[in-house]
């Protein structure tokens, strides 16, 4: 889990909010989800660089789409935490964190903590390993975000690599609202 808060500065200051491309992306997004059967008390939207911008999704955009994947996952009854971050970050603190926390070199593309009763679960994404897998693999940015943060959600659940996972990150990508499409 990520306990080491001192290396997750909240945004604050005039670094609070910052310009993108689709308007504004305001500090931390704190809101209640009432979810069919459940409940997140907590979601925030953290950011440790200022490129949002490459994002295609806006903050309510992504706390749509995250909705609508704990919807999905409390309906197949899978275990999730009732607070939830999603850390938005470069490659320099995702290396970190993938060092310091899971013993492996180098940036990947998301990192997931589970959390407990006293920490919110976290996804921490790493806006520039995103970008270019995105190129790497010829894939529109909106539909290799929804699939990394669909995996993320996998495994939040405690899912590891495999069919039941994937079949999982797919039917959430599958029960996505219309207005926000997944290209193949």
């Amino acid at each position: 889990m990520w306990r080491h808060r001192a290396a997750q500065p909240e945004m604050s200051g005039k670094n609070s909010a910052f310009s993108t491309k689709r308007g504004f992306f305001p500090e931390p997004v704190n809101r209640v989800h009432q979810l069919s059967g459940y409940v997140m008390t907590e979601f925030r939207i953290v950011s440790e660089t200022t490129r949002l911008w490459r994002l295609p999704l806006d903050a309510r955009e992504l706390a749509r789409v995250l909705g609508s994947f704990c919807r999905t996952i409390a309906a197949q009854e899978r275990p999730l935490p009732e607070r939830l971050v999603l850390r938005l970050a470069d490659d320099g603190v995702i290396a970190d964190a993938n060092a310091r926390l899971m013993g492996c070199a180098g940036p990947t593309n998301i990192l997931t903590f589970p959390g407990d009763g006293s920490l919110p679960g976290e996804l921490l994404l790493s806006l520039d390993t995103w970008e270019r897998e995105c190129r790497l693999y010829r894939q529109p940015p909106l539909s290799h975000l929804l699939r990394l943060l669909a995996h993320g959600m996998a495994h939040m659940t405690g899912l590891d690599h495999g069919p039941e996972m994937a079949a999982l990150e797919q039917f959430c990508l599958q029960s996505l609202p219309e207005s926000i499409p997944v290209r193949a």
